[in-house]
């Protein structure tokens, strides 16, 4: 048991961050506060739970709650190919490790579509000429936010 769950808590899932409830009520029948361990990045434990419930190891977490891709600048269309190829590459990490979750019974195809998280970028324009400027996607990509 971690250092935060005590003995009390009914655990749901084992792992590095254990997954745990606790279920008290004040006077006023108001549950408690939402709390983690001091210190923890939600993004990891998400990252950690995930892992524990496809078998995967601490060091192999299956979608890392942050990516950095660098991209070399050459001109604005390649800029704009290899800027649709990683969120494609993402894009097909999650539908990939969606279909494990389903393979292993552990949700339905529904809730494939309504757990797909949000990718959001932020592009940085580390060039020492700022020109031309960077293109923005040339169409809304469903699921994809960019921040430029």
């Amino acid at each position: 048991m971690s250092a935060c769950g005590a003995a009390q808590h009914t655990i749901l899932v084992n792992g590095v961050h254990p997954a745990y409830y606790q279920r008290s009520l004040d006077n006023s029948y108001h549950s408690g506060s939402e709390s983690t361990c001091p210190g923890t990045d939600r993004d990891e434990i998400r990252a950690d739970y995930l892992a524990t419930l496809l078998n995967s190891g601490h060091n192999q977490v299956p979608i890392p709650s942050q990516v950095t891709r660098s991209i070399i600048w050459t001109d604005s269309a390649t800029y704009l190919s290899e800027l649709s190829q990683f969120i494609a590459d993402e894009q097909i990490l999650f539908s990939e490790k969606g279909q494990r979750l389903v393979s292993a019974g552990l949700i339905t195809e529904a809730e494939v579509s309504a757990s797909r998280p949000t990718l959001e970028l932020t592009v940085t324009n580390a060039r020492q000429t700022k020109l031309p400027e960077l293109p923005g996607l040339p169409g809304a990509i469903d699921g994809v936010i960019l921040h430029k």
